[in-house]
């Protein structure tokens, strides 16, 4: 069992796989944004689970910021859903002002954000994605049971002193192929934010990454000396390296800083 380790880049439990990740690790530290851990509480429904998590804050300065850039997510979430069809858009062009007057923070006059609050924003905006579609998932898999249920009893009317289960009656599982949206923004907006994060003393002996992407198990692996490979399950795999992983991530080597060796991945 490993003792701490980080979940990367993602700030909540998306894909549904990554849960599985408590099965494997005593604490897993998540990267506290506004809403993290208002959308943690429908994913962690054991109240044992949710005393395994622990939080990386920004530091108060950026802490401040980001609670004022999360109103602004808001709005640019509210205009892109009015505004994605050609009518909506035409209204647009013909009333710009009463936009303006609604979306107040997203068009008002100011100067251009900063390289920090520009990162910031997308990792907001990408948690609100990684939540929403993790109620879609939620909701395929219920409606995938509901309908084997109906089929079942309904339609093929399944005979209980069957032995070997029929084809028909095996439940309809989703495909494995969600994927975190826009992985190469998350990682540059993780890069810009790094050194606004606190580091508590406790982390520092962390050196494990939990990841869900085979695309970046391919990027961290390239160049990099593979010491040691665990098959901790079917799926489940740690990989340890002899050098450290953080100028892959773009996190400091310098002192305060945890140096990750470890990557644990579901696949």
């Amino acid at each position: 069992m490993i003792s701490k380790a980080l979940l990367y880049p993602q700030s909540v439990f998306y894909p549904c796989k990554s849960l599985r990740f408590l099965n494997f690790v005593e604490r897993i530290y998540l990267i506290e944004l506004p809403e993290t851990k208002t959308n943690l509480i429908k994913q962690l429904k054991d109240e044992e689970q949710s005393t395994r998590i622990g939080f990386i804050s920004l530091k108060e300065p950026f802490k401040i910021r980001a609670e004022e850039l999360k109103i602004l997510a808001r709005e640019l979430q509210d205009f892109g859903t009015y505004i994605r069809t050609p009518e909506s858009l035409r209204y647009f062009y013909l009333h710009k002002d009463l936009f303006e007057e609604t979306f107040t923070n997203l068009f008002k006059d100011k100067s251009p954000q900063e390289s920090f609050e520009r990162a910031l924003l997308v990792l907001i905006l990408a948690e609100k994605i990684d939540s929403d579609l993790w109620d879609v998932s939620c909701a395929l898999q219920k409606f995938s049971q509901n309908w084997k249920e109906v089929l079942e009893e309904k339609i093929i009317f399944k005979n209980l002193y069957e032995e070997t289960e029929s084809f028909f009656y095996k439940v309809i599982e989703e495909k494995d192929v969600e994927k975190l949206w826009s992985l190469k923004n998350r990682l540059l907006a993780l890069r810009e934010l790094w050194n606004k994060f606190f580091w508590a003393e406790e982390l520092q002996d962390m050196r494990t990454l939990l990841i869900t992407e085979r695309e970046l198990l391919e990027d961290f692996s390239d160049g990099a000396t593979l010491i040691e490979e665990q098959r901790l399950s079917n799926d489940v795999i740690l990989k340890v390296y002899a050098e450290s992983l953080n100028p892959k991530m773009g996190l400091p080597l310098e002192k305060g800083y945890p140096r990750f060796k470890e990557i644990l991945i579901i696949l």
